[in-house]
């Protein structure tokens, strides 16, 4: 009897060890930053950073990158909003780039409106279509081949935008 006793005994232990294990819940860490006010904006206006600041995701949990890694780097605004962290409350701007994939928040107060001051231009790309003949060169075979392209032709393809630097 003792044994039947001390096995139930057992048994009823870890048992109540794998339900209360079972019950266990992740806690994720949270920043605190929630987003109280958004705004959109349409209008591609530069802007370039001016020191140290850190791109992040929405929910400011993640750092996307270090802006100062990329100095020369064209950032355009599509969204502003309003964080707020506790009693406190900040202009964050979401950021894009063109040629690359990254896109996050950075505080406003560590950005300048306008192109920076080592930008030379950029490049546009899209399609354009040729208002008169245009003499070139292609390639066929790995042979130059002169062609000439007549007026009217569209064609997808990228110019140089280009801004002094002053």
């Amino acid at each position: 009897m003792k044994k039947y006793l001390a096995k139930s005994l057992v048994v009823v232990v870890a048992m109540s060890g794998l339900f209360a294990l079972s019950n266990v819940t992740q806690v994720q860490a949270k920043s605190g930053y929630r987003i109280t006010k958004t705004k959109n904006y349409s209008s591609k206006t530069p802007f370039y950073n001016k020191g140290t600041a850190y791109m992040w995701n929405a929910s400011h949990t993640k750092k996307i990158l270090n802006m100062k890694n990329h100095p020369l780097t064209q950032w355009y605004r599509t969204k502003s909003v309003i964080m707020k962290h506790g009693s406190k409350k900040a202009v964050y701007y979401k950021l894009v780039n063109v040629y690359k994939p990254w896109n996050g928040y950075v505080w406003r107060g560590n950005l300048v409106k306008g192109y920076g001051p080592k930008y030379s231009g950029h490049y546009r790309i899209g399609y354009f279509k040729l208002n008169r003949d245009l003499p070139t060169t292609m390639e066929v075979d790995n042979q130059p081949v002169k062609v000439t392209l007549p007026s009217g032709t569209v064609f997808r393809g990228a110019t140089n935008v280009y801004k002094p630097c002053l």
